[in-house]
């Protein structure tokens, strides 16, 4: 056990907690793995529709609960993820407003949200829109093969990009 140096006797010892929390959505990694989990559940969702094991109404209300959970979820509404202070509404929907802002302003007729929950929610439903441009720009809307999809260059900079977004972290210009 290690000491603090703080207090007389020395012995005072290291007593946080060793307990493992909840995924922090501040954790980049934590936020990659929803990401890819999303892209993946995506992705086979376009091939039940592409079989007929979803009707269109099944992949539209599929999407809907996807949108709806990423929005809670980065919203800091979703009691099994921590969240950073500051940042799950708040700090994110700024951040989105900045990132996004003129792509959003413009789809929306010049103003952006000024619930945070709201601009949550429509960057949920941009990343679901740039997850199928994505699967068909590499082939896999609808193709049964969704083998490799994980090591596609083209998902890990999707997924990259997406996470920093979500996190606030600096992103590429490439």
């Amino acid at each position: 056990m290690s000491n603090c140096g703080s207090c007389r006797s020395g012995r005072c010892g290291d007593f946080s907690s060793k307990a493992e929390g909840l995924p922090n959505l501040a954790n980049i990694d934590v936020v990659e793995r929803i990401l890819l989990q999303a892209v993946r559940n995506t992705a086979q969702r376009s091939v039940d529709a592409a079989s007929g094991k979803l009707t269109r109404e099944d992949l539209v209300q599929a999407d809907l609960r996807l949108v709806q959970w990423l929005s809670d979820t980065f919203g800091g509404r979703n009691r099994h993820f921590d969240t950073a202070e500051g940042w799950n509404p708040t700090g994110l929907a700024q951040y989105l407003r900045e990132g996004l802002g003129e792509n959003i302003r413009e789809l929306l007729g010049g103003k952006l949200p000024e619930d945070d929950y709201e601009m949550i929610g429509i960057g949920a439903r941009l990343f679901l829109n740039n997850t199928y441009a994505l699967l068909e720009q590499i082939g896999r809307m609808g193709n049964t093969n969704l083998s490799g999809l994980e090591q596609s260059d083209a998902v890990a900079g999707f997924i990259d990009y997406w996470s920093c977004l979500l996190t606030g972290c600096p992103i590429a210009d490439d």
